[in-house]
């Protein structure tokens, strides 16, 4: 994950990557130092690139400089979606919606209804842009409503048609 501290030093979760992800790259295009940390949730393999190196990539590859450009031009989707959600959704929509983005990006288990992943409520509150005490409560609220149920530090999409109304997103 990414994350960063705010001016009230709070870890804000920036975005999440997974295997064969690039990260950093936003940084050397722009010849910039990368202003956010990055810590893996479980063990993985980081492969390093020198700055050289990726720059005479990009420059003799055609092909890469438009992927490259391709996940910039979604990274800058994802970071407006972000940002419109912060105003305009109520903190309720935001978890449902982190809820439906996890299962996107992990993946469900053998169950086909929890989530691949383990996140603390911190990380879930972080990425939703709200406090840990808030997520907690929001998420109890739906494991009550029985659209979730709470499994440890796993949850379960007990009703996804709801999670997405409550999500104020459409099918």
């Amino acid at each position: 994950m990414y994350h960063k501290l705010g001016h009230d030093g709070k870890d804000q979760i920036l975005r999440l990557a997974k295997k064969a992800n690039v990260i950093g790259y936003r940084a050397l295009l722009s010849d910039d130092y990368y202003h956010a940390s990055a810590t893996a949730l479980e063990d993985s393999v980081i492969c390093f690139f020198p700055k050289k190196d990726y720059q005479n990539l990009i420059v003799s590859n055609p092909l890469l400089s438009m992927q490259i450009l391709k996940l910039l031009s979604a990274d800058l989707k994802s970071a407006e979606q972000k940002a419109m959600n912060m105003v305009q959704k109520q903190v309720r929509e935001r978890i449902a919606e982190t809820l439906l983005m996890l299962k996107e990006f992990f993946g469900l288990e053998s169950d086909n209804a929890t989530i691949n992943t383990v996140l603390t409520r911190e990380n879930i509150g972080n990425i939703a842009g709200t406090t840990t005490e808030t997520a907690i409560r929001t998420l109890s609220d739906l494991c009550k409503k029985k659209t979730i149920d709470l499994i440890g530090k796993k949850i379960k999409i007990l009703d996804i048609k709801e999670l997405i109304t409550v999500a104020n997103l459409s099918e």
